[in-house]
């Protein structure tokens, strides 16, 4: 078969428009001369932070005792990959685009230089594929429902359907969102 030269379609990505563009520069631009983008990759380090203190104070092992779910390794593991999911999920619900974006940022700069163990396991599990699966889009932006993160928690540790588990999973998922949301909200970011 013989193609001319100008048979030959090329896609050219059409850049953003001019408004959409000005626009996120715009914010940027904002949030980096009111100290709001400084104050987001603050937070990410803050909250990846939070991981050695839970660590250190059991907190995982504490409310798997309340639950009845005798806490293995690899279930710690999965428990803990819940915390870090739940953690950017917090930062994408309640900040804007650009101050979520620094945040998850610093948040795995973090983890990787403090916890490489974790951050390599965080890369080689699918289980933050699950979880997003589990997020309903409506109008009100994305929204989680600890049930069913719990049940998908449940069947990455190999017990679906086990109600100690799938009440682990969702309170790992509930406790955890309630102390971001509450570190997010108590930085002071300037409107």
């Amino acid at each position: 078969m013989n193609k001319k030269e100008d048979d030959v379609k090329v896609f050219i990505p059409k850049p953003k428009t001019g408004n959409q563009a000005d626009a996120s520069f715009d914010e940027m631009k904002k949030d980096y001369l009111n100290g709001n983008l400084s104050k987001a990759k603050n937070l990410g380090r803050i909250v990846a932070g939070t991981f050695a203190k839970d660590a250190e104070n059991n907190e995982l092992l504490k409310l798997s005792v309340s639950c009845g779910v005798d806490l293995t390794r690899k279930i710690k593991d999965e428990a803990i990959i819940l915390c870090v999911f739940t953690a950017e999920y917090a930062f994408d619900r309640t900040m804007t685009k650009t101050l979520s974006a620094a945040a998850v940022s610093n948040f795995y700069d973090v983890l990787t230089e403090d916890s490489a163990e974790l951050y390599n396991k965080l890369l080689s599990s699918g289980s933050y594929s699950f979880y997003y699966m589990d997020i309903d889009e409506n109008e009100n932006g994305s929204l989680a429902d600890p049930e069913k993160i719990g049940g998908t928690f449940a069947m990455l540790c190999s017990e679906k359907g086990n109600e100690n588990f799938i009440k682990y999973g969702s309170e790992i998922f509930s406790l955890s969102y309630k102390k971001y949301r509450n570190m997010i909200d108590n930085t002071e970011f300037k409107k």
